[in-house]
């Protein structure tokens, strides 16, 4: 009885990190696509809730800041899949391109998530 020879291919999980990482990167400019997608949506949002063009949409009430936190949490969408596809290529072994990764989509996020809320906030 002869016992079956088993290759551990040490590349798969090589690419499987790298390709992880690399898409984390192209989270970023993923982003501005995201963005032109989304600006329909905003302006969809601005015109039912009757708000001209340099209104906010937090400014018209309990239904304005409900749209406001649904347009922030899709804004958030490329930024949080770049910091998970970056944390996933960190743990399969690719630990300075993922941490690139999450590091770039962290202050994306920040940016364009935790700055237009402080600004609803603050003013």
């Amino acid at each position: 009885m002869s016992v079956p020879d088993i290759h551990h291919d040490r590349g798969h999980f090589w690419r499987d990190s790298h390709r992880s990482a690399v898409a984390s990167l192209l989270m970023v400019p993923a982003l501005l696509g995201w963005m032109v997608l989304l600006m329909p949506v905003g302006w969809a949002l601005q015109s039912a809730l009757g708000l001209d063009d340099t209104q906010l949409l937090y400014e018209s009430g309990a239904w304005g800041v409900a749209a406001f936190v649904v347009m922030i949490a899709l804004a958030a969408v490329p930024p949080t899949v770049g910091i998970v596809l970056g944390v996933k290529a960190r743990r399969l072994g690719e630990r300075r391109l993922g941490a690139i990764g999450v590091m770039a989509n962290a202050v994306i996020a920040v940016w364009f998530v935790l700055g237009p809320v402080l600004g609803a906030l603050f003013g």
